[in-house]
């Protein structure tokens, strides 16, 4: 059931589960979290260690100014470049890399931000 509260009136939760705790350990997590869901570039997928890790010193020769990641998911090697919250970000760095690396594309992925 809903009751109807006015604007300004404080509102009193009661719970058998300690809520602020909770909250607390919810912040203090956060807090620490190295990594949030966004979105890379994968430069490429393959099988082939050796060709993954050459490509990866190809694109950071020719792309300084975005980490590179290399990750295995088995089988394969994934290459993939940058740190983007949002999808808009990716794709305006996608405009540019592509002209480098035609077969790239952007994947959601989890991104540092420390």
């Amino acid at each position: 059931a809903q009751n109807s509260t006015k604007i300004g009136t404080k509102v009193s939760i009661s719970s058998d589960v300690d809520l602020e705790n909770l909250i607390d350990l919810h912040i203090q997590k956060n807090e620490v979290t190295e990594e949030i869901p966004g979105f890379r570039i994968q430069i490429s997928s393959n099988n082939d260690r050796s060709e993954i890790y050459a490509l990866r010193a190809e694109v950071a020769s020719k792309v300084t100014e975005l980490p590179n990641y290399v990750q295995y998911d088995q089988p394969y090697y994934r290459l993939k470049i940058g740190d983007f919250k949002t999808r808009l970000e990716a794709r305006s760095s996608l405009e540019e890399i592509i002209i480098l690396f035609p077969s790239a594309f952007i994947v959601s992925d989890d991104i540092k931000i420390k």
